[in-house]
């Protein structure tokens, strides 16, 4: 099944040819719009998951056993998903994946972190590479939400602030949050 992620910025022209695609090879297809869309967004998707659940034979078998160590998990989904030749490991993320094991967290899933432009780690590289490699630069628990981290390539998990944000640049003047010079002229009411 392939869902179509859209983004403002994808043309119908760009979507109708993985829609084609899809027809022509008898791959189920939906549009993903939850983004811009919210819930509604992702009507179709769910709809589309849900009838391809149930007219397959066959149960879901998993890419990896989560009971295989993450290296060997995450080297199944950078082969068979990614279509990349080996998973390169920094020393960080070698440091990092030792001490999670030690902790005994090795055998939870993976989350992957990586550019949703790419089925590589580098965002510049479009289509469906093959035979290349993927780099892990670190490696991330999240033993509250139950899954391990791989950070591929120069993702950021979080967005970063500016060199300047604009929180420099606002005070609170007489009960009113105001900018101070160098920033927007505006200002608005505050409780005081």
């Amino acid at each position: 099944m392939v869902a179509l992620n859209r983004f403002a910025t994808d043309t119908a022209d760009e979507a109708d040819v993985v829609r084609y695609w899809c027809e022509t090879t008898g791959v189920p297809f939906a549009v993903s719009e939850v983004f811009a869309k919210g819930g509604e967004g992702g009507v179709a998707l769910a709809e589309t998951v849900m009838a391809h659940a149930e007219r397959r034979s066959q149960s879901f078998t998993p890419l990896y056993d989560w009971s295989e160590p993450i290296a060997v998990k995450m080297a199944k989904v950078a082969h068979a998903m990614y279509g990349a030749r080996e998973v390169a490991w920094t020393r960080e993320a070698q440091r990092a994946l030792a001490q999670i094991e030690k902790l005994g967290f090795g055998g939870l899933p993976l989350c992957i972190a990586k550019t949703q432009k790419s089925l590589s780690d580098d965002p510049q590289v479009v289509g469906r590479p093959e035979d290349f490699e993927i780099t892990v630069r670190d490696v991330i628990l999240a033993a509250g939400a139950g899954y391990v981290v791989p950070l591929l390539g120069d993702i950021m998990r979080m967005p970063g602030l500016p060199a300047s944000p604009q929180a420099e640049r606002m005070d609170l003047v007489d009960g009113r949050v105001a900018q101070t010079p160098g920033g927007p002229a505006s200002a608005s009411h505050a409780p005081a």
